[in-house]
């Protein structure tokens, strides 16, 4: 059940890789503070790092060059869901049933994880938006639109995703412009995917993408946008023994899950725990452009 969670939480919150990310399977405790590099500046805003070396100096070391900032994420946010099954259940169920269960449990958690750090996605931190029309009815002029306003923030559409959801990215499926004949692949009829939008390479559809009272309904983001950090909240040394299991579960880019498992005795029931120790914080404002209809 662990392993198939851990299957499903991480595929609902591959959106996250779009971001600037600490994922680690260390222990990490509520309340500790992530520190995370990035680069300040982004790669065409009109400044240059870039001079003609001077072999009279020898002046490697003139201060020229982009300097990597660091912005601290809290680990102040700390989820879990959990189920039990009693000794009979456990009986009746073929492993498959079970697994099936686990995954369900594990989409649950990531819905919860990934709605509070889309949260941060307001106006208030990021004033660059296009407006669309309501009704999933997007389309490439909107996304033209918003990849030009992104180069006019000073980033670069290569380094970017877009984050839809489901009706937008629906919509962006039925596009004339992205059948077969014009874009020059099937991926959209065959897969439902769309690997590539005007210059932007990865898009990923979002369905529990918060409005945020905004009408927010999509993003193009440069990983500069965000910080997100996860690590493993492991019990206490003193009561790891109280547990018949005790995991991190982990994907391999570091994305990590907690995982408890007791047993009462007494009752006949199993229960297990999945639990996210994450945090987030916006970091560069101009790193977003919101996709919004204008209504909560």
């Amino acid at each position: 059940m662990a392993a198939s969670a851990m299957e499903a939480f991480n595929k609902k919150l591959s959106p996250l890789n779009a971001f600037t990310t600490s994922f680690d399977t260390e222990a990490g405790q509520v309340g500790e503070k992530i520190v995370i590099p990035f680069v300040p500046e982004f790669a065409n805003n009109g400044s240059t790092s870039v001079v003609s070396f001077n072999r009279g100096t020898n002046d490697y070391d003139k201060n020229i060059t982009t300097n990597i900032n660091e912005a601290t994420i809290n680990l102040d946010s700390h989820l879990f869901t959990n189920w039990q099954l009693t000794d009979q259940q456990v009986a009746e169920n073929a492993i498959a049933q079970v697994e099936t269960f686990g995954g369900q449990k594990g989409a649950d958690l990531a819905n919860s994880v990934f709605v509070s750090i889309m949260s941060s996605f307001t106006i208030a931190n990021y004033g660059t938006y296009e407006t669309v029309a309501g009704s999933g009815a997007i389309t490439l002029s909107d996304l033209i639109n918003a990849r030009k306003s992104m180069v006019s923030n000073g980033g670069d559409p290569s380094q970017c995703a877009l984050l839809l959801n489901s009706d937008y990215y629906a919509g962006a499926l039925g596009l004339a412009e992205f059948n077969s004949d014009a874009y020059g692949g099937s991926e959209a009829i065959r897969k439902g995917e769309l690997p590539s939008i005007v210059g932007v390479p990865e898009v990923y559809e979002c369905p529990t993408l918060p409005l945020n009272s905004e009408g927010l309904v999509g993003l193009l983001v440069h990983k500069s946008a965000l910080g997100v950090a996860f690590r493993y909240n492991s019990p206490n040394s003193g009561g790891q023994s109280a547990y018949t299991r005790v995991d991190r579960l982990s994907n391999d880019v570091g994305m990590t899950m907690g995982y408890r498992q007791f047993y009462k005795p007494e009752t006949g029931v199993t229960f297990a725990v999945i639990e996210a120790l994450y945090g987030y914080a916006p970091i560069n404002g101009d790193a977003c452009v919101r996709l919004t209809t204008g209504s909560s």
